[in-house]
């Protein structure tokens, strides 16, 4: 369990900084899908994002996603969607999903707006912390965890201010971003535990 939190509260920062992106902007090397985790698992782009794949970290599993009209200068486009989507994923397969309880914790209570669990994602609403990672942003941001193949996969929403960040729909973002990982991720069989043996 200590490797599970120590996992989600340092997944984002030990991935990039806020300066890392005020760099998020038009680029040629912007992408629907990638794999990460020798495959295990495919970061795929909801509707309207892109991958920006000349900020992501893919080798260590750190994904940044934002607006296909904005990175592709207008080639690429759909629903609008003032967002920066960030996605990482744990280095090694986990035995358990972190609930909410466990993600607001890390936040303290008096910094959780709401909380939820559907569709196999664990959410977290946070009131502050979101401006730390796009300077001059949202404050709020939202915060999302589930397992594809076995794999942890912590999810963030920032915005501007008063954006999706703030409001109900940046959870719902998250929702459809997890879907779309699961759905374009390979199916792998998960190893079995050791036998246990009598002493």
């Amino acid at each position: 369990m200590k490797r599970l939190i120590a996992f989600l509260a340092v997944a984002l920062i030990s991935g990039c900084t806020g300066a890392d992106f005020v760099s998020l902007g038009p680029t040629s090397d912007a992408v629907q899908t990638v794999a990460v985790r020798n495959g295990d698992v495919t970061i795929a782009a909801p509707s309207g994002f892109c991958i920006d794949t000349s900020i992501s970290k893919i080798d260590s599993g750190f994904i940044v996603l934002g607006g296909c009209d904005v990175l592709t200068k207008g080639k690429m486009f759909g629903p609008i969607n003032n967002a920066i989507l960030v996605v990482s994923v744990s280095q090694n397969r986990a035995d358990a999903l972190a609930g909410t309880k466990r993600l607001a914790s890390m936040a303290g209570d008096d910094g959780v707006l709401d909380s939820k669990y559907a569709e196999g994602v664990s959410l977290v609403h946070l009131s502050s912390g979101g401006d730390e990672y796009i300077p001059g942003g949202e404050p709020k941001y939202w915060q999302g965890v589930a397992t594809v193949n076995g794999y942890l996969v912590l999810m963030s929403a920032y915005s501007e201010p008063g954006g999706t960040a703030s409001k109900a729909s940046g959870g719902n973002l998250i929702l459809n971003l997890a879907q779309t990982i699961r759905l374009n991720s390979p199916f792998r069989m998960l190893p079995k535990p050791p036998k246990m043996r009598p002493i």
